[in-house]
């Protein structure tokens, strides 16, 4: 298990409602969904910033990774920390939390 020694920055909330117009231009994707403890309004200083996508079924192999990549980057540069994780829901289990 790791140990999360990074905080999120003070204005991460803001940050969050921004995000979906800031990754909407990329094509293909379907989809984004916050979940996890900013969902439930339970988030910390310490929490990360749970997200989940759906892309459009015709992105594969290379095109769905550079999809996906600019889908990191864009969240990433929006939320201004790479406190987050990205739930690509055709691959995913059936149980996030």
């Amino acid at each position: 298990m790791t140990t999360k020694l990074r905080l999120l920055p003070t204005d991460v909330v803001d940050r969050v409602k921004a995000l979906p117009w800031r990754v909407a231009p990329i094509e293909g994707l379907v989809a984004l969904w916050l979940y996890g403890s900013f969902a439930r309004d339970e988030a910390t200083p310490i929490s990360d910033v749970d997200l989940a996508f759906l892309m459009a079924d015709k992105l594969h192999g290379e095109d769905l990774t550079r999809k996906e990549t600019e889908l990191f980057g864009a969240t990433e540069q929006t939320l201004q920390t790479d406190e987050f994780a990205l739930v690509n829901l055709r691959t995913a289990s059936l149980a996030l939390g």
